[in-house]
């Protein structure tokens, strides 16, 4: 059992959590995993080899919702800082958010037949927007949510452990999932992946599932409203000018900067990496919708135990530590085996290693992975209390809402500049994998393994720079009591 914590400035005193408020606070991250996966790793791909959109408008229209994000994810931050009610600041936007953000999903997989290729951009542009709104008005309240309802060091890191590794566990199964239930392989099309009709069921499923998620985590959470932080007595005007304040005075921090600088580095990365990674898969490797699951399932089980793995392991290394060795981790299992194979070092694919040394790749490749998603929150939740102690404030939603913004408006910009490069090497789109020259597809390797070696290594050398450990939260929250 958990010691208890000390609680925030003008919150009761709280127990250490029970059990159950973790495990569902933690199962509301599967709403943001599927859809990030889903996003990041098939709908661009749907669009520009199922529907034939043009990879640099495909990457652009989502490039513009993901910069919608500037607006709406600090602006709901501070909004949910500063609302009043008997569910208290946060939780009527997680229930609000629930329908529309899976009606959306579903409609993103499903635009009207005959759009042509101006249509489908606008289709994609406008329903990204809208279902990324509706992620924020979830996504947001529900992190700041975690960095209120424990201020303990090592049991802040629980906490972000169970919404980390739901949220793992969920993008990894995404792509298992996809291809044991609706891209197998048929007469028509030996890649399901490339069948249009498979995409309105995927669609159905995901999307009930993320709206259930939310529902679930907003009811098993309600309980603890009476025991969070209320709203300050007195907020600022809700306006731009509201949102910049806060963020100039955030952005005061040493810390913030290099987290902000970390989250935007990796965020890039990731999101080329993800962007490309069904094209690796479908053209570089040439794998079967069942190798494809098989490796996706890897990288599941990876997922689901490298979360709990690094959690432990932060306790020793520290979580600067342990973030920045599981992300080498993660970069060197992803990155080194195409290049492998180019050399002529990998497995022919006639070979009985050629698939299984794909599986461990994958597998100690998402392990490594949860060492970011072990930690990530728990050093946001660690700003918040330093902002608090030079401010006299708590911001959790401002501050979330900035972070959030960052993870998701650099996998963006990794999309966009991946439909760039398609477009620059003149990849195909519609194609069979033997209809695409082998020149081609080691183009495509050389966008995919470098950049994710460059943001990975430019932000382990800013990640260095993190200042915020164990014993400086513990006299920062020391401080914080005596203003009490």
């Amino acid at each position: 059992m958990s010691q208890p914590d000390a609680a925030a400035p003008g919150a009761r005193r709280r127990p250490g959590l029970p059990f159950h408020t973790k495990l569902f606070f933690g199962m509301g991250q599967i709403a943001e995993g599927l859809k990030n996966r889903t996003f990041e790793t098939f709908l661009f791909f749907y669009y520009v080899q199922v529907l034939g959109l043009s990879p640099g408008l495909a990457g652009l229209a989502m490039l513009i919702a993901v910069l919608s994000d500037a607006v709406t994810d600090p602006l709901v931050g501070t909004l949910t800082d500063g609302h009043r009610s008997r569910m208290g600041r946060r939780h009527p936007f997680m229930y609000g958010a629930a329908l529309p953000l899976g009606l959306l999903f579903i409609g993103m997989f499903n635009p009207p037949e005959a759009l042509g290729e101006q249509g489908l951009f606008i289709w994609l542009t406008v329903g990204s927007v809208l279902a990324r709104t509706a992620l924020s008005v979830y996504h947001v309240p529900h992190m700041a949510l975690g960095a209120e309802l424990s201020s303990d060091y090592n049991e802040r890191t629980t906490v972000v452990a169970y919404r980390s590794w739901f949220q793992l566990a969920s993008a990894w199964s995404v792509t298992p999932l996809a291809f044991a239930l609706f891209f197998t392989a048929r007469p028509n099309h030996e890649n399901g992946q490339l069948d249009p009709s498979s995409y309105f069921g995927f669609s159905l499923f995901f999307g009930i599932i993320m709206a259930a998620a939310i529902l679930l985590t907003a009811l098993g959470t309600h309980s603890r409203i009476p025991m969070l932080p209320p709203s300050p007595p007195k907020s600022r005007r809700l306006g731009p000018g509201r949102v910049i304040t806060e963020f100039r005075e955030a952005w005061r921090s040493p810390s913030c900067r290099v987290f902000v600088g970390t989250l935007l580095g990796l965020a890039i990365g990731t999101g080329v990496q993800r962007v490309l990674e069904l094209h690796m898969f479908t053209y570089f490797w040439l794998l079967t919708p069942e190798q494809i699951r098989d490796v996706g399932v890897a990288g599941l089980l990876g997922a689901i135990v490298g979360v709990p793995c690094w959690a432990r392991l932060s306790r020793y290394l520290g979580k600067k530590w342990t973030l920045i060795l599981g992300n080498i981790m993660w970069m060197g299992f992803l990155t080194l085996p195409p290049f492998a194979a180019m050399l002529g070092a990998f497995p022919d694919r006639a070979s009985e290693l050629y698939v299984p040394l794909l599986v461990a790749s994958m597998m100690l490749a998402a392990f490594g992975n949860g060492g970011t998603f072990a930690v990530g929150g728990s050093l946001a939740a660690d700003l918040v209390d330093e902002h608090a102690l030079a401010t006299g404030e708590r911001r959790e939603g401002m501050f979330f809402g900035v972070f959030g913004f960052c993870g998701k408006a650099s996998p963006g910009i990794g999309i966009w500049l991946a439909g760039l490069v398609l477009e620059w090497i003149d990849f195909p789109t519609d194609a069979a994998p033997e209809a695409v020259s082998e020149l081609t597809v080691n183009r495509l390797v050389w966008v995919y393994g470098p950049t994710v070696f460059l943001f990975v290594t430019v932000t382990t050398l800013l990640m260095l720079r993190y200042r915020i450990t164990k014993e400086a939260l513990e006299e920062i929250q020391g401080k914080l009591s005596n203003k009490r």
